[in-house]
């Protein structure tokens, strides 16, 4: 099957997220634009989190389960990429023009990706969009700590698929790493608004690297909901 210009896939590295995973997964089913593939690794959960993806692969024709054993312990944003890398060997002999990295607690309106897809056809030099997040604290939704319309959350990022096999995907680096696209592409765009449900607070030792070349922290448990404004 060839691209339609729209077609979008999905990789989600999972651990210990069954609090959250039924969300982002009912989320990703309701999408007016939904993915050709979506790939979930469940990275040695032991809280029902692979039940829970399993339940809705039977019914689910693009939706894949995949299982990651690692026994080390160890817990940091290499074993994330991991998973990850996973996840994308399943896209090898598919037809797709963007991919995107969602994280296991994200939850978004109906028509999330149809609206960065429009924003992907708007702009053909736009390489990488995603929502911008806020959080409850207090009883209220808060920006997330350094998410701004210039900078799209590794939690969320949906790459121009050009974009991301020009830098070669995510570096596996301990606390976090990205790397901006190259020539032909601009840099991260935040598109809409994204609430996440769980508060991350300050930032970890460490940093993520955005398209600016600027060392930002890197936080990790994100939930979206675009508000769509």
């Amino acid at each position: 099957m060839t691209s339609t210009g729209k077609d979008y896939v999905l990789m989600t590295a999972a651990r210990n997220e069954a609090a959250y995973i039924e969300g982002t997964i009912k989320a990703v089913l309701s999408q007016t634009v939904k993915p050709r593939l979506w790939v979930i690794v469940s990275d040695g959960s032991t809280d029902g989190t692979d039940e829970i993806i399993r339940e809705y692969e039977k019914n689910e024709g693009f939706l894949v389960y995949l299982r990651r054993h690692d026994p080390s312990s160890q817990v940091d944003f290499r074993r994330k990429v991991e998973s990850l890398r996973l996840s994308q060997a399943m896209f090898n002999n598919l037809s797709y023009d963007f991919i995107g990295n969602l994280d296991a607690d994200i939850t978004f309106h109906a028509d999330y990706f149809e609206i960065l897809l429009h924003e992907f056809n708007k702009k053909p030099g736009l390489g990488i969009a995603g929502g911008v997040l806020y959080e409850p604290f207090n009883g209220r939704f808060v920006p997330r700590y350094l998410s701004e319309k210039r900078y799209v959350p590794g939690a969320v990022q949906l790459f121009r698929r050009q974009c991301y096999e020009q830098v070669g995907g995510y570096v596996g680096l301990r606390w976090g790493g990205g790397r901006h696209c190259g020539r032909g592409f601009g840099l991260d765009e935040g598109v809409g608004d994204a609430i996440h449900s769980r508060f991350a607070g300050i930032p970890s030792q460490g940093g993520l690297r955005n398209g600016f070349g600027t060392s930002l922290a890197f936080l990790r448990g994100v939930d979206v909901l675009l508000l769509g404004k």
